[in-house]
């Protein structure tokens, strides 16, 4: 598989592509069993492709330390977010009920709930395997991580139009709700990736720390760019059906932005809260001239602009390597410029 990212990097003078080849390899050695299910399922998803933007972070993030991307920490550091990743994708699908994933069938469509759960479980013990023979920091970062990604899917739960369904008690969406799930379902796990980089290859805490906040940044302008272009794709286009979050019962930051403006009796307020196919239909049409998506979009340039006061803040980096970080993140929101 060739991810896009390696010409990004390319473009200043990196060249990652026996790197990610080997990330690839140790992926699909990783998911080798005595079961042959447990190989068939765990592998499903991997092989359907993607981006490899976690381990890319990654990678970058262990040459800021002065190790060669093909070091064999640098690779078990890129499989192990990526596997942790890929475990949040099996789960989301069951509670999303989504029928597929990058254009196949997904997992618990072609076989069953349970099986995609624990496939998912199966590729975070994996993750957390590997994690244990690395720096003796990851182990407690990816503890952290995993904790984060849970508690922000809770947020976005209970928050939904369905958290009764799930016999929590529903608490009103607002944004800074919305903004501390995204935080732990999408930042998180970003900021984690830049932060094992920087362990594998030995830099100090104080390095470390700042390759985290780049990716936290990094991570929240994706999730909100993710957010924004659910109300602005053109099917024809991306491929994706606009108003996804809004069928889910999710009020995602330019619908929260709105409503802000509107008023809790606003039409658009009335749409949201009975998502049947008609409202969801008219609310996509009014939010996309809606100031909200133009608030949204600077949010999230703003957190990129943040990202990059943490990596200036890296004490005798690789300009190289700096600017190639930054051409990562800017490639979470060019989307929507």
């Amino acid at each position: 598989m060739t991810s896009p990212l390696i010409a990004e990097a390319k473009q200043y003078g990196l060249d990652l592509t026996d790197a990610l080849r080997a990330v690839e390899a140790r992926l699909e050695a990783s998911f080798a069993d005595d079961e042959s299910l447990v190989t068939l399922v765990t592998g499903h998803l991997n092989h359907a492709g993607g981006k490899r933007f976690r381990p890319v972070v990654s990678l970058l993030s262990s040459m800021v330390g002065g190790m060669e991307p093909t070091h064999p920490d640098a690779i078990d550091g890129a499989v192990l977010v990526e596997l942790t990743h890929q475990s949040t994708l099996y789960h989301d699908d069951v509670m999303d009920n989504a029928p597929t994933r990058r254009n196949q069938p997904s997992a618990h469509e072609q076989w069953s709930n349970t099986v995609a759960i624990l496939a998912g479980d199966w590729l975070l013990a994996r993750a957390s395997l590997m994690a244990s023979t690395l720096d003796a920091r990851v182990v407690p970062e990816l503890a952290r991580c995993v904790a984060s990604l849970a508690r922000g899917q809770i947020r976005e739960v209970v928050t939904s139009a369905h958290a009764n369904t799930h016999q929590v008690p529903a608490l009103t969406p607002s944004v800074e709700r919305y903004l501390s799930a995204i935080e732990g379902k999408t930042a998180s796990l970003v900021a984690s990736s830049a932060a094992i980089g920087g362990m594998v290859s030995g830099l100090d805490d104080e390095a470390v720390a700042c390759l985290r906040q780049f990716g936290y940044h990094t991570g929240m302008a994706f999730q909100i760019a993710d957010d924004v272009i659910d109300i602005t794709a053109d099917t024809e286009v991306s491929g994706k059906t606009p108003g996804t979050d809004l069928r889910e019962g999710v009020r995602t930051l330019p619908v929260l932005f709105a409503i802000q403006t509107d008023g809790l009796d606003s039409d658009l307020a009335r749409w949201v809260d009975d998502p049947t196919q008609e409202h969801v239909a008219l609310a996509v049409d009014y939010l996309r001239a809606h100031p909200a998506i133009e608030q949204a979009r600077a949010l999230a340039f703003d957190h990129i602009d943040r990202a990059g006061v943490a990596l200036g803040s890296l004490v005798g980096g690789r300009e190289d390597i700096i600017d190639a970080l930054m051409a990562m993140a800017a490639k979470a929101v060019d989307r929507i410029a």
